[in-house]
């Protein structure tokens, strides 16, 4: 039995939509980040799955080029976690008072 591409899209959709709501909802500028990498590992596993079912090596290629950019900009975002914790808050609002 295979699963046809509605099925294993399914869970890519709501992973996205996890990561959509947690940059809506939450405040902190973590819980935010971590909503951002949930999006765009969802979007990874969305090439994955479209590779799979087209039966190209492109959605590899892809994947690889995501998770290296991803990875570049995790450490961009740490860093500036780092500078933001000297205010003593990661709040959205404190970072926009001057």
């Amino acid at each position: 039995m295979t699963l046809t591409l509605q099925y294993t899209l399914f869970i890519p959709i709501i992973l996205f939509s996890i990561g959509f709501f947690g940059i809506i909802i939450h405040k902190n500028l973590l819980s935010i980040f971590l909503g951002i990498e949930i999006m765009i590992n969802a979007s990874a596993i969305i090439y994955i799955i479209a590779e799979n079912y087209w039966k190209n090596i492109n959605g590899q290629i892809m994947y690889i080029i995501m998770i290296t950019t991803v990875a570049s900009e995790t450490s961009i975002l740490l860093i500036l976690l780092l500078k933001l914790q000297k205010k003593n808050s990661l709040s959205i609002t404190s970072i926009s008072k001057r």
